[in-house]
């Protein structure tokens, strides 16, 4: 699972970075990685509490598998926060590659045409326009 050191937000000195490129669209992609990682990060936790929680129900709950918390719950809950551990990680991988290169960040994969701003919106770690990743 992920660990705590890799889930910072942009450091004063990786904004002036970015602000060094003179792009709006640049600062709005940093401003959105950070919001999504917060995101992704407070749903990693809450999911980790509720297990956390769950486990205490298990050795109190007498009547596990009959109204109780059931195997099923267990199952659903460890799902989500591998899932939950699964998008903070993509999230700060993504983090990492537009920090290398913010403006080539905006260029799609397989065609090289830039990708709008609107659709790192909807999917901030997409690396491929619409058109490309329906081709796939």
């Amino acid at each position: 699972m992920m660990q705590e050191q890799n889930c910072q937000e942009f450091s004063l000195r990786e904004m002036h970075f970015l602000q060094s490129f003179g792009r709006p669209e640049i600062l709005d992609l940093a401003t959105y990685f950070t919001e999504k990682i917060k995101e992704a990060r407070e749903e990693f936790e809450s999911a980790k509490e509720r297990i956390f929680q769950a486990g205490h129900e298990i050795i109190a709950d007498p009547f596990r598998g009959e109204g109780g918390r059931d195997q099923e719950e267990e199952e659903r809950e460890l799902f989500l926060l591998n899932r939950f551990d699964k998008k903070l990680e993509v999230l700060i991988r993504r983090r990492k590659d537009f920090m290398k290169n913010p403006e080539k960040y905006f260029f799609c994969k397989g065609c090289g045409k830039k990708i709008p701003l609107e659709r790192f919106k909807e999917v901030p770690h997409c690396r491929h326009c619409v058109a490309c990743k329906e081709n796939r």
